[in-house]
């Protein structure tokens, strides 16, 4: 298993023993409590869909699998895993509901129009300012993802000089290994000096 594998199930069976600990769901590995667990997913106000409640399952049937919890509990949990993923097939994907309503502001001229806003907003603060490097950061992310959109966690672990590096004709590249695939993507040169 690889380790980003690992510390998914960890973070899942983490988040399902949050909800375990507010009495919400049995400690039982069974149906009934992979059932309360979904309920208390879709309750809560953090809009956690289906498929990554589906996702939270899995998790608790591989310590269920390597804990020893007997087949037909674990059967349980699985037609519940599988019952969450279906309906995550079912529904509409929300990246689709996101992506028309950037559509209806303009696209990407709308996205380039924020960029300028955020960047003037920039300008104006000192140099030596925590906000503005928060703000210029942003730029970035936001012009790269106009080119070569990537998930927020690849974002996340760029580092400039290795993912993101200058050339000395002054041109930016940038490379990076997806976590998700671990292959290697690129968005090509960016921009100028």
């Amino acid at each position: 298993i690889k380790t980003s594998s690992g510390e998914r199930y960890i973070a899942s069976i983490t988040r399902c023993a949050q909800i375990v600990r507010t009495g919400a769901a049995d400690e039982c590995l069974t149906f009934y409590t992979a059932y309360c667990l979904g309920q208390a997913f879709k309750a809560s106000e953090a809009d956690i869909r289906p498929v990554t409640i589906g996702n939270y399952l899995e998790g608790l049937i591989a310590l269920g699998r390597l804990g020893g919890v007997d087949a037909e509990s674990l059967d349980g949990m699985r037609y519940m895993r599988d019952a969450m993923r279906e309906e995550a097939r079912v529904d509409e994907k929300l990246k689709i509901s996101r992506i028309n309503d950037l559509m209806k502001k303009g696209g990407f001229e709308y996205i380039a129009e924020v960029i300028g806003e955020i960047r003037t907003d920039a300008d104006l603060l000192p140099d030596h300012s925590s906000r503005k490097e928060l703000l210029l950061q942003t730029v970035a992310c936001c012009a790269v993802d106009m080119n070569k959109p990537a998930r927020t966690g690849d974002m996340s672990r760029w580092s400039i000089g290795s993912d993101l590096r200058r050339e000395t004709d002054g041109s930016w590249h940038l490379a990076w290994s997806q976590g998700k695939t671990s292959r290697t993507t690129e968005a090509g040169e960016l921009w100028a000096d």
